[in-house]
């Protein structure tokens, strides 16, 4: 099991979430997570709609994903990232 889908299922744990739940909750298809956490990669879209579903810096999954390389100081930038995202409504979310 790779990061993400660790990440994933511990989001679907957290939250008493059904797969099926969260994918529709996210306006992905009905089996999209059930697909992630058997070793499918989410396309970069997919993976916003993730982001914005849990509330998390889409960069931070992307990163996990491979889409975007891990900047050099790693756990720095997802502090900044965190840090410009409190606060922040539903609309700022929305990309």
């Amino acid at each position: 099991m790779n990061e993400f889908q660790r990440w994933l299922l511990q989001q679907l744990n957290s939250r008493n979430l059904s797969a099926r739940e969260a994918s529709e909750g996210a306006g992905l298809n009905h089996g999209a997570i059930s697909n992630y956490l058997a070793g499918k990669r989410p396309s970069p879209a997919s993976v916003r709609k993730l982001a914005s579903y849990f509330v998390v810096p889409a960069e931070m999954l992307l990163i996990m994903l491979g889409y975007m390389a891990k900047p050099q100081d790693h756990d720095s930038f997802l502090v900044m990232v965190g840090d410009l995202a409190k606060g922040w409504t539903e609309a700022d979310k929305q990309f």
